[in-house]
């Protein structure tokens, strides 16, 4: 009986460690599941975090390449308006050239001459077509004036002096200065020229 006792307490104690074993692999198998779904999550989101960066790098990619055309399209700008603004000075010194050889006699004359007058637009803080212009309409009624060349110089110099104290714009000097040359011209100076 004994021996019997002992096969139902084996049977029992086997019979046990069965049903815990069989829970175990259950919660186990349950486990194993939870961390196939996860990994399968991280697979997942470890895809679509690649698939972002992608499309951000290519995102970052096209900005640069529209960075880079913007830049070289504003190089292009800068160029043209660049030639354009020496093209401008060009024409301006190739009118002083022509007024200036039309008041002097030889080209060592208007060399001599362009100094002088850079020297007073330079001091003067004036342009130096201005300084020419103002020059030229002196120079052209300086017979009536009873002018030397050294007094045209001097009264240039004044003239731009009183321009720059009176502190106008150079739209409004240009305006002073072509209203002054027509009462020269005209020889004598009326109540709209003194307006401005």
């Amino acid at each position: 009986m004994a021996d019997q006792i002992d096969e139902l307490i084996i049977d029992f104690v086997t019979a046990q460690n069965g049903r815990r074993d069989y829970y175990a692999g259950r919660n186990i198998s349950a486990e194993m599941e939870a961390i196939a779904d996860g990994e399968r999550k991280v697979a997942l989101q470890a895809d679509k975090t690649k698939a972002k960066t992608r499309a951000l790098a290519k995102e970052m990619k096209s900005t640069a390449t529209q960075a880079q055309l913007l830049s070289r399209a504003l190089k292009w700008v800068g160029g043209y308006l660049a030639i354009g603004k020496l093209k401008e000075y060009a024409d301006e010194w190739t009118k002083i050239k022509a007024t200036l050889s039309l008041l002097t006699n030889s080209d060592e004359e208007r060399v001599s001459l362009q100094e002088k007058i850079r020297s007073i637009a330079k001091d003067t803080y004036s342009s130096m077509s201005g300084t020419v212009d103002l020059y030229s309409k002196l120079t052209t009624n300086s017979k009536s004036l009873g002018l030397n060349e050294e007094k045209r110089l001097k009264l240039t110099e004044t003239i731009n002096k009183a321009l720059a104290v009176g502190g106008g714009d150079s739209q409004s000097n240009r305006s002073v200065m072509l209203q002054f040359g027509q009462a020269l011209g005209i020889g004598k100076f009326q109540g709209q020229d003194l307006k401005s």
